[in-house]
């Protein structure tokens, strides 16, 4: 019982173990999160004060600079206008002519200008059984046998021939 209020419990009366148990985790949270706002609004105060004097060193800086800068006052042997520049320019050297002329021409395109220069293509696929494959290379000179294996057919030698590397790339 509370002695104040005889009829009102104390708080630890009034919480279950599980309620004890989370005020006791809330303790060290709250308590980190005042001291973590505490050191911020020092940190914030500290930047605060160090800036003003900060701030008053560079506005008496520009002041001092703007008084030692002699204003410019325009005296009578002073033009008050810029000065002419005369440039001697040999026509004969400049890269201009002298007369230019406006050329327009009209530019077409040839419709048909992709069919110059298209590759025909000569080649076709000829579905051949195995022994006569093996007949065709035999006359090209490039004898091969055949292995069956899972379902596919291939060649004992490679029967293909290799880009020359004698030559250079791109020709």
């Amino acid at each position: 019982m509370n002695e104040t209020h005889p009829s009102s419990p104390t708080p630890y009366e009034s919480l279950s173990e599980a309620g004890q148990l989370r005020r006791d985790q809330m303790l060290p949270q709250m308590q980190s999160t005042m001291q973590n706002w505490h050191h911020r609004r020092r940190r914030n105060r500290r930047v605060t004060l160090a800036a003003v004097p900060l701030l008053a060193i560079t506005a008496g800086a520009t002041w001092w600079q703007l008084g030692r800068i002699p204003p410019v006052i325009p005296t009578s042997d002073q033009p008050t206008s810029p000065p002419s520049i005369a440039i001697n320019i040999d026509p004969s050297e400049s890269i201009v002519t002298p007369h230019q002329v406006l050329v327009v021409d009209r530019i077409s395109t040839n419709p048909n200008i992709l069919d110059r220069f298209k590759i025909e293509d000569h080649t076709s696929i000829e579905v051949i059984d195995d022994a006569s494959l093996l007949a065709l290379l035999e006359e090209m000179n490039r004898p091969t046998g055949l292995i069956t294996t899972g379902g596919e057919v291939r060649l004992t030698h490679n029967v293909v021939d290799q880009p020359s590397t004698d030559a250079p790339s791109g020709s």
